[in-house]
């Protein structure tokens, strides 16, 4: 729905109730992008909130601009589904293909509605990978008021962009088949370095429950296009015990999203050898390196 702020919500109530009334499930998501009281509003009567977000992933910077951007998300609207979006049918795509990988990556840790624009896993950038573009508001966008295509996306056989599928596809599926990525529980991770470049996140299915049967993941982005970056991270005593940790079990960790165009098994190794005790996590931890 279009501009959701422009209609009141007893007219949405109604057009939301007649529409299931013909599909029950129906799904009813506003684009509301003023952000303030109306975009609240809108969180009450739809299912999903096509929200400013867009406008603050883009120049995010570090770890914290996300958390913030997270945090003030979970104030604002609760257990409220807010689009995880960095593009959209009227704002520009980053110059850098890569650059909306790593948004996808953060957005993919988060819970919400996680959203790939189409031609984005085949490296569309600001005025690349549609045949037509237009000038919107000083933006330039792909054309959605004509007839289009992204034959030049397709087309095109620049190495670099040929590997972004695979990255987006391994996020998406790592959150499919996992619940924790997708659930509201969560808890920001720092690590001894305390690195603004790394923005990590342990997500957990449900609180205080065994890892060995309900889903756990620790999740960490390098936010840096550019450079890797490393850190060693630790298990807060609080968050062992959310996660379930007990110091005299062992455990092991593999890489739900790992690139597999090269090496098809890489999402099956453990990565901690044998494993690390729960009181290895706590007292030293686990060090980090992402290219």
């Amino acid at each position: 729905c279009d501009f959701g702020q422009g209609l009141p919500p007893r007219a949405w109530e109604y057009i939301t109730n007649v529409t299931r009334t013909r599909k029950w499930n129906f799904v009813m998501m506003s684009e509301t992008l003023d952000g303030g009281t109306v975009t609240y509003r809108s969180s009450r009567h739809f299912d999903i909130v096509n929200e400013k977000i867009v406008f603050e992933l883009n120049p995010a910077n570090d770890k914290h601009d996300y958390r913030a951007i997270f945090d003030s998300r979970r104030t604002a609207y609760g257990q409220g589904l807010v689009l995880l979006n960095n593009t959209s049918h009227d704002e520009k795509t980053p110059a850098d293909p890569w650059e909306a990988v790593i948004r996808s990556a953060v957005t993919g840790l988060m819970d919400g509605a996680t959203m790939i624009f189409p031609g984005q896993e085949l490296g569309i950038a600001t005025s690349f990978g549609y045949q037509h573009y237009e000038l919107n508001s000083g933006k330039s966008i792909p054309h959605f008021k004509r007839w289009n295509s992204m034959t030049p996306a397709w087309n095109d056989n620049n190495f670099g962009n040929d590997q972004l599928y695979p990255v987006y596809s391994a996020i998406q599926t790592a959150r499919r088949d996992h619940p924790a990525l997708a659930s509201p529980n969560r808890w920001f991770l720092d690590g001894d370095g305390n690195n603004n470049k790394i923005f990590a996140a342990a997500k957990y299915q449900a609180n205080g429950a065994s890892p060995a049967a309900s889903d756990v993941v620790l999740g960490f982005v390098n936010v840096d296009r550019n450079n890797p970056q490393s850190d060693n991270f630790k298990i807060p005593a609080n968050l062992a015990d959310r996660l379930g940790i007990q110091a005299s079990r062992t455990y092991n960790v593999k890489n739900l999203s790992a690139y597999t165009a090269q090496q098809a098994g890489r999402r099956d190794n453990w990565l901690w050898g044998d494993g690390l005790s729960g009181a290895d996590l706590l007292a030293t931890g686990f060090f980090v390196s992402l290219n």
